[in-house]
């Protein structure tokens, strides 16, 4: 913990100079599996990590307030919006080494409530406790067309998960 605190739980690459790249590991469940979940699901597993992701000044200014970098671009660490300070990069649950990895799991439950409400719920926790344990949650949020934009709700979703996996 006192290693997050400092900042040095990532990949160093030219420290200094470059921000470094978090790992976290995410999964997307469907609780009501129609198929509206099962295209945002197939969406967010393809897409989320092809990216790593942070605040940066000029990205913060519209919504989703992230900027995606490919995942082995260097970026410098003075473009990052303070407190930002890192990359993330989140992996798929399933690639997840056996011992080790990373500390924190994103959860994207989508459709809770049914599969015609556009709507989800991001958790993240700290998977260094037995049980894991809750660092942070978006709350149950729907699906909402930012104005100027014409997003599928699974494009939202996608955007949406990503900014709250910061929590």
């Amino acid at each position: 913990m006192l290693a997050l605190a400092a900042g040095c739980g990532g990949q160093s690459s030219d420290r200094g100079t470059y921000a470094t790249t978090w790992p976290f590991y995410f999964k997307v469940n469907c609780p009501n599996p129609g198929p509206n979940c099962q295209e945002a699901k197939k969406l967010l597993e393809r897409e989320i990590p092809r990216f790593k992701y942070t605040f940066t000044y000029g990205s913060s200014r519209t919504w989703p307030y992230y900027k995606a970098f490919d995942l082995d671009e260097k970026v410098p660490l003075d473009s990052l919006l303070p407190p930002h300070s890192q990359l993330h990069q989140l992996i798929p649950l399933q690639d997840k080494p056996l011992f080790g990895g990373a500390d924190y799991l994103v959860v994207a439950n989508l459709y809770t409530l049914s599969d015609s409400i556009p709507d989800y719920v991001v958790s993240v926790y700290h998977l260094d406790t037995s049980p894991p344990e809750l660092s942070g949650t978006s709350g149950r949020q729907e699906v909402q067309q930012r104005s100027g934009k014409t997003l599928s709700d699974a494009e939202i979703i996608l955007r949406s998960v990503i900014r709250f996996s910061f929590k």
